[in-house]
Order: structure tokens, then C-alpha cells, then sequence
């Protein structure tokens, strides 16, 4: 692999792979049985380790079902093997010791089935994780209290989230899914990838590198009726969609960045109901191209106390506001030291919108 400096002393590191299923109760071969010095190994090789040198070993282990194969699996579960993951490993390292669990050694559970997936979203450990398979889902209802949990998924496998209104959520991750969704029948606030049910406490909730093509007259990434919610959607890439985000209410904070956001017919963030005290809006660092229905629109008279909108360093292309007016690209009231904007580009050019697109009116 190279070399990595572990408390100032430099090793060469070298990575051992056993690449098939271990079956149960059966030991793969030692990954180091024996060392010795090869024959060009003078003294002037060996006068730069001094009067002795250190091997230090470390074995990791993951299951693999739901994974292509053992090395992704275990690159999921640990990080690839690198220079900077391997200093990580072997930190506060000593010498001769009988080795110890590396502190971030929490490879998830498998979800095999669905009902799987919905145990241990009944009663979730704190900190606990878990990878998806690569099955359908179905909608899968989140009813129970949890803390820092995280949801991965793999290649094949499809769903639909729902956070009923006896979710407790306090920080909670779901990445890496590859979905496909269409909703044409369903009301706005229920037509989306991820739903929030009035009454569900959400808080910390974050979508992150998913990939998702949208499709039907009332679809959506994330649906959304309870206003209390706190939900960030990063580096994920979304294609179609009548909205990325649609709500019967303004959110407390709805954070969208560094997404890839493609084709969406309407707006892209739809916030109904009257001005939520407090509501913090921010899409930064995304690209949309070719949304033809307008950035953002919330309803009501005015930005309350403690409200903001910041959106900055978006890169737009082949994309219009609402109805194809370019008075409609935002519909936002506020003051002018409720929103920030700087950084964004349409089709090239400088886009600085303000009141005429809309935009604190």
C-alpha cells in the first residue's frame, strides 16, 4: 500500500485480502505466519530501523451478505485501505499488546427482509447502523424513538420512508440508496420518496448521496406535513419530480446542498400555510438544471422573527422560473436582512435574484 508514520515512526504497509465467504466455524489461513530478512538486507539497510523493528498487525472482519463482495464490504464497514485510514487503525498503538476493537469498529446489521428493516426500526439501539438489501422495500413506517441511526443502502435494493406521527427522531442518516419512485395518485404531502406525517418529530434527519429518478403528477424527494421538522438533503442526485420538497407547512429548517437536482416540472422547494417563527431555508452549492418551475415559494405575509433564506453558490442551466416568468422564481416575502444571496449562476451569467424574481417581496 505504501508507507504511513504511526507515533513518528514510519512503517511500510502491506494489505491482505481473504476474498471468499468464510463458512461458519472455519478459520481463514494466517495472514502473517512468518518474517525474514531478504538476502540484499546489508547493514546499511539495517542501520535505518536501528537496533530493532516493529509488526504490527491488525485483523478486521464484516459480514458480507448484501455486499458485491468481500472487499466492498469491508470498505464500507471500515474505509479502504489507505494512508490515512491505516495511521487511524494503529493510533496510541503499543507494542506487543494483545490488540484491542478499534473504537469505530460498528459494521451494521443486514436487512435481509423487510421485516428485518422494520424490527430494527422498532427498537433501534443509539448509534446503531444497518445496510439495506438488494430487494423492494416497500413503504416502510417509522413509528418508534431513536437516536443517531443510520440507514445504508446498497445497489437494487428500493424504498419508501415514512415518519408516522409517533416518530421520535433525534439525528438520523440514510445514504447511499439508488431509487426509483413514481406517485400520481397519492395527496402532495404523502407523494414523496420520504414522508413526514403531522405530529412526527423529526429532527436531524439527513439524506445523504442518494440517487433518485421521480416520476408522476404528484411526486417529490421529501414530503412533508409537520413544521417542526429539521431534514437536510446533501450530494444526492435527483432526477424528474414535480418537486424535490413539497409541504402543507413552512419546515424549521430545511438545509438542500451540493445536490445535483435534474428536470423537476415545478418548484423546487414548496412550502405552504402561513410563515412558520423561526424558519431557516438554505439551498447552497446545488446545480439545477433544466427545473422549469421556480426555486422557492413559501406562503404567507411575511418573514417572521428569526426566519432566514440563504441561497448561495448555485449553478443554474436551461432553467426558468415559475410559469416561465422570471418575476416567479422565488415567492418569498421578507426583509432584506432575512435573505442572503451571492455566488449563483444562470447559464453562465451572475444570477443575483431579488423582489423582482420574487424574492423578499
Amino acid at each position: 500500500v505504501g508507507y504511513v508514520e504511526v507515533n513518528g515512526v514510519q512503517y511500510y504497509v502491506i494489505s491482505y485480502l481473504y476474498p471468499e465467504k468464510l463458512a461458519p466455524g472455519e478459520s481463514t489461513i494466517p495472514s502473517l505466519k512468518q518474517l525474514y530478512l531478504d538476502k540484499t538486507a546489508d547493514n546499511t539497510v539495517m542501520e535505518q530501523y536501528g537496533d530493532t523493528y516493529e509488526v504490527l498487525v491488525l485483523s478486521q472482519a464484516v459480514q458480507t451478505n448484501g455486499f458485491e463482495d468481500a472487499e466492498t464490504a469491508l470498505n464500507t464497514a471500515f474505509g479502504e485501505v489507505n494512508g490515512e485510514n491505516v495511521e487511524d487503525w494503529f493510533a496510541n498503538t503499543q507494542v506487543g499488546s494483545p490488540g484491542e476493537e478499534w473504537p469505530n469498529n460498528n459494521p451494521p446489521e443486514v436487512a435481509e427482509t423487510v421485516d428485518e428493516l422494520v424490527e430494527f426500526l422498532s427498537n433501534p439501539q443509539k448509534d446503531a447502523a444497518i445496510l439495506m438489501s438488494p430487494i423492494d422495500y416497500g413503504t416502510v413506517h417509522v413509528t418508534s424513538s431513536m437516536e443517531n441511526v443510520t440507514i445504508l443502502g446498497t445497489d437494487g435494493a428500493n424504498v419508501k420512508f415514512n415518519f408516522d406521527s409517533t416518530a421520535q427522531v433525534d439525528g438520523m442518516t440514510i445514504q447511499d440508496l439508488n431509487l426509483t419512485h413514481q406517485e400520481s395518485s397519492a395527496a402532495f404531502v404523502d407523494g414523496g420518496i420520504f414522508n413526514i406525517d403531522a405530529g412526527a418529530s423529526v429532527q436531524g434527519l439527513e439524506l445523504k448521496n442518494i440517487t433518485a429518478s421521480i416520476s408522476g403528477g404528484r411526486s417529490s424527494f421529501v414530503g412533508l406535513q409537520e413544521q417542526t421538522a429539521d431534514v437536510t438533503i446533501t450530494e444526492c442526485d435527483i432526477t424528474g419530480g414535480k418537486y424535490l420538497v413539497y409541504g402543507s407547512n413552512p419546515i424549521e429548517k430545511l438545509t438542500i446542498t451540493d445536490n445535483n437536482l435534474t428536470g423537476i416540472s415545478s418548484w423546487v422547494v414548496m412550502l405552504n400555510s402561513a410563515d412558520f417563527v423561526g424558519m431557516e431555508l438554505t439551498i447552497t452549492g446545488n446545480t439545477m438544471d433544466s427545473c422549469t418551475g421556480g426555486v422557492a415559494k413559501t406562503l404567507g405575509s411575511s418573514q417572521p422573527d428569526g426566519a432566514a433564506t440563504v441561497f448561495t453558490d448555485n449553478t443554474l442551466t436551461a432553467s426558468t422560473g415559475h410559469d416561465g416568468a422570471a418575476s416567479k422564481w422565488f415567492a418569498i416575502h421578507g426583509a432584506a436582512d432575512t435573505i442572503t444571496v451571492s455566488g449563483n449562476t444562470l447559464d453562465g451569467a451572475a444570477f443575483t435574484p431579488g423582489t423582482a424574481n420574487g424574492l423578499g417581496k
